[in-house]
């Protein structure tokens, strides 16, 4: 059974108060006590963000990721173990239907993700991602890179929780979306330093009969998606940016191609402004490597 522990909500509190377990942590999330209901209802409806988390810091925090020697302060020096979590934390959303939606998303969209609830001011959104249990910090931020890569997409993704001891406040979500078994996100980000710049100036002009066939094979892949869509999408992005490089279309033909496709797939449609990101993204960095005929 996963276990971590509890703080004080005033940052400079640093001794946990006691542990709890994941299971417990989630049901405490969609059902907590009345009191904390009416202080997380005051938080959403406060309007100035200075006043918000200073009412944040009544509420207790957590530290899922790692455990601290009993006794001691909440610092790296002083853990004692990993607990092969890593958390995701979204901020600013535009609104808190925006940040439903989005927890929806994201949860379906990635098995590894244990469990997404909404943030305690309602316009973000935090997960879990089942990592390995690790034995260092260097060895927790490597996973945690390789989870950036990922999902840096995403509006909102911020890095903080890169910091494996950074305390996450406590939030309340009656719709928190878990799985008992999620899969592990096992790896790693491994620097490539790059042959050749990321923007490479055409060899040629684009072609007609290249043009036909790049956007032809980029439909191809494209129809084909009828679920678990973003990697299949990013693939057939990124190989259009080789065809941008390659100098067989233009890379505005490219965005406008695949965002027609995307807006004409049953299942890509559902969340295009979402695929149309990934999408541009995708090209942009298919361009470090040229794709020829």
């Amino acid at each position: 059974m996963t276990t971590f522990q509890y703080y004080s909500g005033n940052i400079y509190k640093s001794m946990p108060l006691g542990t709890i377990s994941l299971s417990k942590f989630i049901s405490k999330t969609a059902q907590p006590k009345p009191t904390t209901i009416a202080l997380l209802k005051t938080i959403r409806t406060t309007d100035q963000k200075a006043k918000r988390d200073k009412l944040k810091t009544q509420l207790p925090s957590f530290t899922p990721s790692v455990f601290v020697n009993p006794g001691s302060s909440r610092k790296y020096d002083n853990i004692d173990h990993f607990t092969g979590l890593a958390m995701l934390d979204f901020d600013s959303l535009p609104d808190t239907n925006y940040a439903k939606e989005f927890k929806e998303e994201l949860f379906n969209e990635y098995p590894y993700i244990k469990a997404t609830w909404l943030s305690s001011s309602g316009l973000g959104v935090r997960g879990i991602v089942n990592i390995p249990v690790v034995e260092t910090v260097d060895q927790f931020k490597l996973h945690y890179a390789a989870i950036q890569k990922e999902l840096e997409q995403y509006k909102g993704f911020d890095t903080a929780t890169k910091n494996a001891i950074l305390p996450l406040f406590y939030s309340y979500d009656p719709d928190i979306l878990h799985r008992d078994n999620p899969q592990t996100f096992t790896d790693t980000y491994k620097p490539i330093k790059p042959s050749r710049p990321k923007h490479i100036p055409p060899l040629h002009e684009p072609t007609e009969k290249y043009g036909k066939w790049a956007i032809a094979n980029t439909k191809k892949s494209i129809n084909k998606i009828t679920g678990n869509g973003h990697p299949q999408l990013r693939a057939a992005a990124y190989a259009m940016g080789g065809y941008v490089a390659a100098g067989y279309v233009a890379e505005f033909d490219a965005v406008n191609t695949l965002n027609r496709l995307i807006d004409s797939n049953s299942y890509l449609s559902q969340k295009s402004p979402i695929y149309k990101r990934t999408a541009k993204e995708m090209i942009r960095k298919g361009q470090s490597e040229p794709l020829h005929f």
